[in-house]
């Protein structure tokens, strides 16, 4: 690479550690082990009440592995977007989208009748924990039934698609199943989603930092 481009080499070493970081495997461990001890105890149990206890527990530190999962995508995006504007200053032009929403959707859908992608979704539920008792709802007609519904935002309709719901206490069990998560206490299927998306930016970075240099390699010889 040039040595007037050894800023951008330095973005994406920065951009390879966030994608690298082990931080959100040490948080996951943790909340995976204290998980696991409430399912013990759940075992035990014989009072509904009590069950109850523990699955509520259970949503709570669901939920802060959704929040540690979206501060995993917010450190690797925002690196991507600081990488995006170093080679800007080199008049040069990444061939992928960088702003938030094409970062955040890069991917195949979920699954069928979900289109967003994991990270979407990641992001979204994360959204959900932080936000949700700001969310209005109203009310609509199934059968004989009303139910109580969020009034659509671009973040209620990720949510609604993987089977969440207003006043559920199940919401984050939910959230987790339908991103692949069969055991609560392991959260690798999340994880795993994760570590291919922030992998697949590096690639794609990595790629355009070959090509700067593949047309700075011409220049050099002719100097």
């Amino acid at each position: 690479m040039l040595s007037g481009d050894w800023r951008i080499g330095a973005w994406l070493s920065i951009v390879r550690r966030a994608a690298e970081s082990d931080t959100i495997d040490h948080l996951h461990a943790a909340i995976e082990h204290e998980i696991g001890a409430a399912l013990e105890r759940i075992e035990a149990l014989t009072e509904d009440s009590a069950v109850d206890d523990e699955l509520y527990e259970i949503e709570d530190l669901l939920g802060l592995a959704f929040v540690a999962a979206q501060t995993f995508i917010t450190h690797v995006r925002t690196r991507i977007e600081l990488f995006e504007d170093s080679c800007k200053h080199r008049g040069i032009s990444l061939t992928f989208a960088t702003n938030k929403q094409a970062l955040l959707g890069r991917g195949e859908p979920l699954r069928t009748g979900v289109p967003w992608s994991a990270i979407d979704v990641i992001n979204a539920v994360a959204n959900y924990l932080k936000h949700e008792d700001e969310w209005t709802t109203a009310e609509e007609k199934q059968g004989t039934k009303l139910i109580p519904v969020w009034n659509p935002t671009h973040t209620v309709n990720i949510v609604t698609s993987i089977g969440m719901k207003p006043s559920f206490s199940g919401n984050l069990r939910t959230a987790a199943e339908a991103l692949g998560v069969v055991d609560f206490k392991d959260l690798s299927p999340l994880r795993k989603k994760l570590r291919e998306w922030a992998g697949d930016l590096y690639k794609a970075a990595s790629k355009d930092v070959g090509l700067i240099e593949s047309r700075a390699a011409p220049l050099q010889r002719h100097r």
